[in-house]
């Protein structure tokens, strides 16, 4: 038995996706600038672009417990789409898909569709899901002010949300490079 977790959270920074983008795939920095992120452990550096590339994250949280995670870096269309599976604490995918705005910033979707393997956090599935979903969008409200305040931007806009696989939204990565 696991829980599963269907969460996005829609970004809109002041600056171009370029910038993002750096700051994003720049992971020998990420701990300095997510308040969060407490370790990037490279376990492989991956192919010229990126694809194979394995990370360990030691991710704190605002409930005061940590996980951990490795992340795979399986597909990246440079400068718009990143995506990773995980596995550890959290069990599934991820990915960061970024588009820019008619203004010239960047809208930044993060996509995370897990499930949660420890047996403790599947046994309390039913009464801490909601617990876990606050703790998520708070991470990821922290991520957002951080990555502005490292490529020198604004954050115009922070919207979190669930998806499920039946819902219309539901985000299916796209086939091919864009």
């Amino acid at each position: 038995m696991v829980t599963r977790y269907h969460l996005v959270t829609d970004i809109r920074l002041s600056t171009n996706p370029e910038r993002v983008w750096e700051a994003l795939t720049r992971s020998d920095s990420s701990p300095s600038w997510w308040r969060w992120l407490r370790e990037v452990e490279v376990m492989n550096e991956g192919d010229e672009r990126g694809v194979g590339a394995r990370f360990r994250h030691q991710v704190g949280t605002p409930l005061l417990y940590g996980v951990s995670y490795v992340g795979e870096v399986t597909r990246i269309v440079e400068p718009s789409l990143a995506e990773f599976e995980a596995s550890g604490d959290f069990v599934g995918t991820g990915h960061f898909r970024l588009r820019p705005t008619e203004d010239g910033g960047t809208d930044l979707a993060f996509t995370w569709l897990v499930a949660t393997p420890k047996r403790w956090m599947s046994l309390l599935g039913w009464v801490a899901r909601p617990v876990f979903v606050w703790n998520h969008h708070r991470l990821m409200s922290d991520f957002a002010k951080d990555l502005a305040a490292t490529t020198d931007a604004d954050v115009l806009h922070v919207r979190h949300r669930m998806v499920s696989r039946r819902d219309p939204g539901f985000y299916r990565l796209p086939s091919g490079d864009e």
